[in-house]
This record gives structure tokens, C-alpha cells and sequence, in this order.
């Protein structure tokens, strides 16, 4: 019997092909080299900053709505005190209603690109997880974030009220 000789491999450039198979994960010898944790890191942040940068446009619009949200409970509760006041905010500078409404429009996008943030935080901490742990991870963040809204909820709707003497 003869036999054929075996056929090499097939060389593949590594520069020209994603470095990740079929399931989605990364190659072996990019999860076990010592800077990939922190590439993959960088990539999450650029990927949370570039939809910060993106949920700014229509927070920066939404500004006069969140100024009016946010701004409610302290007018009722100084128009309860004084019926004259005037709702206004104090600017001692001229930059001051800019910085002000950048302020607001930057955590009113935060608020908004949360979701994305948050995913990607979970992408980069799940695989080093077990899969007992992912599971009591979705139970705490899920009542952690029912929680955080009902506790918000309740300051937001409690706080105008001025107790009487």
C-alpha cells in the first residue's frame, strides 16, 4: 500500500483574518497574552465614550425638559416658603448657563448611553465568571436596578414636601 503524504495546514495570515471562530470567542493565544485583557478593555471604553459623544446630541436638545424635571422640586418648595420667589438659577459668570446646560446634557447622556455601558461592562467581567456566579449576578443587578428606581422614585416625590412645624 502506498501511502499519500500528508498535506500541510493551510497558512492563513494572521494580519488578514478575525481573530475569533464561529461561538464568538477570541483565539487562544489572544486570551492568554498578557496585554489582550487590556486591549479588550480599551475597546469596551472607546465603544462606551463614542455612545456618551452620541447620546450628547439628543440630551443637548432635551435640556429645557430636564432643567424643568430636575428644577420642579426645589421651585415648589421655595414658592411654599415664598410666594414671590423667582426660580432661577445664580450665574456669577458669563460661561455659566453654558456650563450648566453641558452639565445636564452630559449626565442626561450618561443616563441615556447606560444600557450600553452597562452591557459592556458585563461582556468584559462575564468570562472570567462561573456560571453559578452569572446567575446570582442577573439576580442582584435586576433587583439592584428595580430598587434604585423605586428609591428614586420615592426621593423625587418626597422631597417637595416641607414638613410642618
Amino acid at each position: 500500500m502506498t501511502e499519500w503524504p500528508a498535506s500541510p495546514p493551510p497558512r492563513v495570515d494572521p494580519n488578514s483574518c478575525d481573530r475569533t471562530n464561529l461561538q464568538g470567542r477570541r483565539a487562544r493565544s489572544e486570551q492568554h497574552e498578557p496585554r489582550g485583557p487590556l486591549r479588550e478593555l480599551r475597546r469596551r471604553l472607546f465603544i462606551c465614550l463614542g455612545t456618551i459623544v452620541i447620546a450628547l446630541i439628543p440630551a443637548w436638545f432635551a435640556y429645557p425638559w430636564l432643567v424643568d424635571f430636575l428644577n420642579a422640586p426645589y421651585c415648589d418648595a421655595q414658592l411654599s416658603l415664598d410666594p414671590e420667589a423667582t426660580c432661577r438659577f445664580l450665574e456669577t459668570n458669563l460661561l455659566d448657563p453654558f456650563t450648566l446646560r453641558l452639565r445636564i446634557a452630559g449626565w442626561g447622556a450618561v443616563i441615556l448611553a447606560m444600557p450600553v455601558i452597562l452591557w459592556q461592562l458585563w461582556r468584559f467581567i462575564a468570562p472570567g465568571l462561573y456560571k453559578r456566579e452569572r446567575r446570582y449576578a442577573f439576580a442582584f443587578v435586576g433587583s439592584g436596578t428595580a430598587l434604585f428606581a423605586l428609591g428614586a422614585a420615592i426621593a423625587y416625590y418626597t422631597s417637595p414636601r416641607r414638613p410642618s412645624s
